[in-house]
């Protein structure tokens, strides 16, 4: 009997980091990365940009108009790997994403959101120096590249959010919330299986304290949003398109509600993607 606990144990413990790589909250192997850009002859970089005590991990790729990923919580930059090395976005694009702080292959622990704003402003700088560039956050990334702007619009030419947490009210017991802190348990089993989880909590649990300082100066923004969500979504609720409805500019955002798609766009729908970064 105690040889089948363990053994179904270890089988759960399996089934979910097949599950999590696909998700890619981890980060993908280097070959499979070289392989990913070698079927469409994309050429990349990969670097580090020191931040502080940190060692920032990114990757750049295309020749084109600025553009800076941000990915969620938990995720890496390998999320958006795929739209990198697509030929259509390296032609309009120089695309730039990063491991932050908490993931990947960048060094050191999770920072706080304000840090992490920071952090964004850094490398976004670092890359793009002296330019205007479009913004594109999944999930807690949208967060982050929703208060970039606001703290300095003066780097952005656009800012598209899909699936962003932005709503306090409506992240307090939900989504990520709840599925970090159940899988967290696995971290005295496996815990290089629960470590970006451990990282997702800690920023989650912190977010709703943490987005309430600039709540009131989001209608100060001045630089075109577009925020992009599904019915489907069961990890930040639609109720984030109302709260931006509320405390944007309506003059600078627009918003789109699809029908039947989830919250892991990056990964599931990259029509949904493709379509708003070469919208002409």
């Amino acid at each position: 009997m105690i040889f089948l606990s363990i053994f179904a144990l270890l089988a759960m413990v399996f089934v979910l980091m097949l599950l999590l790589t696909h998700f890619r909250v981890y980060v993908l192997p280097n070959n499979k990365i070289k392989t990913i850009f070698k079927k469409t002859s994309t050429a990349y970089t990969e670097g580090r940009i020191t931040s502080k005590d940190q060692s920032i991990f990114y990757r750049q790729s295309g020749n084109g108009l600025p553009l800076l990923f941000i990915h969620g919580s938990p995720g890496s930059a390998d999320v958006f790997v795929d739209y990198q090395a697509e030929n259509k976005l390296a032609e309009k694009y120089t695309m730039v994403t990063y491991d932050r702080p908490g993931y990947g292959r960048t060094s050191g622990g999770v920072r706080s959101l304000a840090q992490q704003v920071q952090i964004a402003h850094e490398v976004l700088v670092t890359q793009f120096p002296n330019k205007k560039v479009t913004i594109v956050g999944h999930s807690y990334g949208g967060t982050i590249a929703a208060l970039l702007v606001l703290e300095h619009p003066e780097v952005a030419e656009q800012v598209i959010l899909f699936a962003p947490m932005l709503d306090p009210v409506g992240e307090e017991g939900k989504g990520w919330k709840r599925l970090s802190q159940r899988i967290s348990f696995i971290s005295y089993i496996a815990p290089f299986i629960a470590y970006p989880f451990r990282a997702s909590a800690k920023e989650i649990y912190a977010f709703p304290n943490a987005i309430r300082q600039y709540i009131d100066r989001l209608k100060t923004i001045r630089i075109p949003i577009k925020l992009i969500t599904g019915t489907r979504d069961f990890l930040v609720p639609i109720s984030n398109v109302a709260f931006a409805k509320t405390y944007f500019d309506p003059n600078i955002l627009s918003t789109e509600v699809i029908s039947g798609m989830s919250h892991f766009i990056p990964q599931h729908y990259p029509e949904v993607i493709k379509k708003a970064l070469l919208k002409k």
